[in-house]
């Protein structure tokens, strides 16, 4: 039931190729940017030892960095060789790269503004300020003025939320600019950070910060990182590098980890509480619970109904260079998803890893104009919900862990549902000052399996088992996702044919599916069939199962079913749950059809059964 190993090497051999590309702007900038400040001293006459050694440090170093990246990865093909350790995770160590070419970039620009600072064509020395500085660099940077060292640093805050709460609950604590003459991450304070050895200028206590954002190539690199060497860079118009930089967040591990020793002390005090006789269980004694270890440890943080959300805030550099712009993720059910996380799926590491990069993905057949994405690995899918879908999510989140949880503790039973690993928030919110300000984004998304990955689908069917507005009128387009009309249409030439055995256990498990749903109240779901004729399989999974039946859908039942405002005769567009978990079943057993076999066929369950 985890998910599918294989590694999509093309998307790693794309993402090689854009690490080249990003570093051979930077080289090349850096050229531009020494080869200016050369003319200027030529033409100032100017041939001091001290300010000549400085570029032709600097030349040797772009030259270095050259040639590392070039024994890193293969010019001819523009795929990559190696990148650290032999793993799968290869991007974590791609983007350690474009962090340490934007750290030895800030670096030359620091002694490039020396140099130039110490060149004066007239008697005075020219006095630093953005105009000096933006025709020499071409607006690369912000730099910071002596007074004011810690203001350009990101400010990260972390807290613990529950339902109700709409405010942080933890002080903020003000991290110092990056440095450009420091390794990157630092927390120290500003005052403390020593001058490096190459700096010609140690009065000048400026610290200068690459402003990534203002750049061609974009991605936030300059982030303070969390433990370890894993690098993860924010690009705003992709919600899910956002989230894997918080997850990946000392601030946020720190808050997880205490999360979870919560539990472990709630949980052992339960525990004694059974053992004594102080709880009582409806229907007989109290189960004896398994130790903290394994299995009994990770099913009891699963089937926590406390509502462990944790709010992480930090902001950075707009493209102005001067404004800032916010920074927030919730992470809903934090330490239940990270659990489910390591059940079905490879942990943290492999989740945020994928989380890395995401494309928009527009699908043709359906009718929501929300936002809709794929991770660049093409194994998760991100999805925004509704105000109504993220409300009623986390109302029934408790009783979907508590069913997955059983589907593994049973035996290892199947399940049709799609899994879901994550459900967030994400806000990021421009500053109205900064000249060409970005638009402010606010989305819940859900992050669930890709259940097509590394498929050789060629037919996609998004199947409700109602015929009303279900047909999609350009079957042949790229990316269609077919409808049931649509199904219906072919069946009579191309039935879907499945064996027995297969189909067989597809019932059993939407009939287990359905009828955990319709007790939730929830409905509207799909059942998404992906054709695989390459390996003549059949791939399955049920999705948009969040939506609870309200009473606006109770509303509109009652209007079609009675008649009035015109509904009579119609078939209502909303059911109650139980009607259309009877109708959904009925329809995908008529949509699959069996193969012919001696064997007599299995006795089909009652479709109205709970």
């Amino acid at each position: 039931m985890s998910y599918d190993e294989h590694v999509d090497e093309a998307w790693l051999v794309q993402e090689g190729n854009e690490v080249l590309l990003f570093c051979e702007d930077i080289l090349g900038r850096i050229d531009n940017m020494v080869g200016r400040v050369k003319h200027k001293l030529e033409a100032a006459g100017r041939t001091e030892e001290e300010e000549l050694a400085g570029l032709t440090a600097l030349e040797d170093g772009v030259r270095s960095e050259r040639a590392k990246l070039q024994a890193l990865v293969s010019p001819k093909s523009r795929s990559v060789t190696e990148f650290g350790e032999v793993t799968t995770l290869k991007v974590f160590e791609m983007n350690k790269v474009r962090r340490q070419m934007v750290l030895f970039a800030s670096s030359c620009i620091s002694m490039a503004i020396n140099i130039n600072d110490g060149i004066s064509v007239q008697a005075a020395a020219p006095a630093p300020g953005h105009s000096r500085q933006r025709s020499l660099l071409g607006g690369w940077f912000d730099q910071n003025g002596s007074g004011d060292q810690g203001s350009g640093g990101p400010r990260v805050v972390t807290s613990p939320t529950k339902k109700s709460e709409t405010s942080l609950g933890a002080a903020s604590a003000d991290l110092p600019a990056l440095s450009v003459l420091i390794g990157a991450g630092s927390s120290a304070p500003a005052q403390s950070l020593k001058k490096s050895a190459t700096d010609p200028s140690p009065q000048h206590h400026q610290f200068a910060q690459l402003n990534t954002s203002a750049l061609s190539w974009n991605g936030r690199f300059t982030l303070p990182q969390g433990e370890g060497e894993r690098v993860v860079a924010v690009y705003d118009d992709e919600p899910t590098s956002l989230i894997g930089y918080v997850l990946m967040s000392t601030q946020y591990r720190k808050r997880l980890e205490e999360l979870v020793a919560e539990a472990s002390v709630a949980s052992a005090a339960t525990a004694a509480a059974e053992e004594d006789g102080d709880v009582e269980v409806e229907g007989g004694a109290a189960p004896r619970r398994e130790g903290s270890g394994g299995w009994g440890r990770v099913r009891e943080l699963i089937l926590s109904e406390e509502a462990t959300h944790i709010r992480h805030s930090f902001e950075d550099l707009a493209k102005d260079g001067v404004s800032k712009v916010q920074f927030q993720v919730t992470v809903y059910y934090a330490t239940q998803f990270q659990e489910t996380r390591r059940l079905f799926g490879k942990g943290d590491e492999t989740f945020i890893h994928s989380l890395l990069r995401c494309r928009k993905w527009e699908t043709k057949g359906g009718k929501s104009n929300a936002y809709f994405a794929k991770t660049l690995d093409d194994r998760f899918v991100v999805k925004q919900m509704s105000k109504t879908e993220i409300s009623s999510f986390l109302t029934f989140a408790p009783s979907y862990f508590q069913y997955m949880s059983d589907r593994l503790e049973g035996g290892g039973e199947e399940s049709c549902l799609a899994k879901i690993f994550g459900v967030y928030q994400v806000v990021i919110k421009h500053p109205s000052s900064a000249g060409g300000a970005g638009k402010d984004v606010r989305l819940d998304v859900m992050i669930m399996e890709n259940i097509f990955y590394a498929k050789a689908i060629t037919r996609i069917y998004d199947l409700k088992g109602s015929i009303r507005s279900r047909y999609n009128a350009e079957p042949n387009s790229s990316n269609a996702v077919l409808l049931d009309e649509n199904l219906l249409e072919i069946l009579p030439a191309s039935p879907i044919l499945v064996r027995q055995e297969s189909r067989a256990k597809l019932e059993r498990s939407l009939w287990k599916d359905t009828s955990f749903l319709a007790k939730l109240g929830v409905m509207d779901y799909s059942l998404l069939v992906g054709i695989d004729e390459v390996n003549g399989q059949l791939v399955v999974g049920i999705i948009d199962y969040i939506r609870q039946y309200t009473w606006d859908k109770q509303l509109e039942t009652w209007v079609k079913s009675s008649g009035i405002l015109g509904g009579a005769g119609k078939v209502p567009t909303i059911i109650s749950p139980k009607q259309y978990m009877k109708r959904f079943r009925i329809a995908m057993m008529v949509y699959f059809t069996l193969v012919p076999s001696e064997d007599p066929p299995e006795k089909s369950l009652d479709p109205e059964a709970m």
